[in-house]
């Protein structure tokens, strides 16, 4: 069990250190920038870090009890936190956010150059993904993450375009990276913008049993539309023009944001009023036809498209 830390260690109402950073067998001391003292042992800091296995091969300024104390830039806070990511014994801490995880790396990969913490790292900036692409995408590429960068420029399918102009905007994170990969970003969105709202115009996949187009006869509320679509053959189909309607207004969506939900209540609402108006097997069969569609039809086919859309970054 570690020894009860001098008062000295540290400031009076500044971060106190805890295990195992108050073993007084340590033989090195850390002093952050507010005056914390973190007690470690060289030999883990000089395995972990070329630049701590650098240093100690220099003469060090020895404290109390002739302990070298090295002088780090970075305050207690932030230090405990960079060092319970990997040093033996110590539990790991709640990293509060992704800016404060942002100075770890940049400690842990720039600074002190332990690439072994990559993937560690990696791990964690990926939970951050649904609630912060902009910049994880960032981090994704001043780091050199290919597969973090797709999976967060996926992500930000979600986000109309403005809101996506405007979170890179706001983004400090985006101050690593260069102007190809921000306008990499933004033409991803707009790409993927044009091949999902593109999807439902063509049709390629109605079957000739749902009831959009079963339903030629009988209903005098809803017109027809006559389409001509090559599917191994010429083909000359009579469907509803409420199923047109329902396609437009999903495209609607797609356009703003790619990834957007296809059954959002404000389309489907309408598509179901409009069967529910029908006179023939629409009023019936319109629900569950239209709900087959969409989920077997329509959003594979929109995330296929989406797939086939490129995101041309080069790190």
């Amino acid at each position: 069990m570690a020894d009860t830390p001098h008062p000295a260690d540290s400031p009076s109402g500044a971060f106190a250190p805890s295990a195992p950073f108050d073993d007084l067998t340590a033989d090195t001391v850390l002093r952050s920038c507010d005056g914390c003292h973190f007690r470690v042992h060289r030999l883990v800091l000089s395995r972990a870090s070329p630049f701590f296995d650098t240093m100690f091969s220099l003469p060090q300024p020895a404290g109390e009890n002739d302990v070298p104390i090295i002088e780090v830039a970075e305050p207690g806070r932030l230090l405990d936190c960079f060092l319970r990511v990997w040093y033996p014994g110590a539990d790991m801490a709640a990293i509060d956010g992704l800016d404060e995880l942002d100075k770890i790396m940049e400690l842990a990969l720039a600074k002190y150059d332990m690439r072994f913490l990559a993937r560690i790292l990696q791990k964690h900036v990926e939970t951050y993904t649904e609630t912060s692409c902009v910049a994880v995408f960032a981090l994704a590429c001043r780091y050199g993450w290919r597969d973090v960068a797709k999976a967060a420029a996926r992500q930000s399918l979600k986000l109309d375009f403005r809101k996506l102009y405007s979170d890179t905007s706001l983004t400090p994170h985006l101050k690593h990276i260069s102007a190809d990969h921000l306008q990499a970003l933004l033409r991803y969105h707009n790409a993927c913008s044009l091949a999902a709202s593109s999807v439902g115009p063509d049709l390629p996949w109605l079957s000739s049993e749902s009831c959009w187009i079963k339903c030629s006869e009988g209903c005098d509320i809803h017109p027809t539309r006559q389409i001509h679509f090559q599917n191994n053959r010429l083909c000359r189909i009579i469907l509803r023009t409420w199923i047109f309607h329902y396609i437009d207004a999903a495209a609607a969506i797609l356009k703003d944001r790619p990834a957007a939900n296809v059954q959002d209540p404000s389309v489907l609402v309408t598509a179901l009023s409009n069967t529910a108006a029908c006179n023939g097997i629409c009023r019936t069969n319109g629900p569950r036809d239209l709900a087959v569609f969409i989920t077997k039809e329509f959003i594979p086919a929109v995330n296929s498209a989406i797939e086939a859309v490129p995101l041309e970054i080069s790190f």
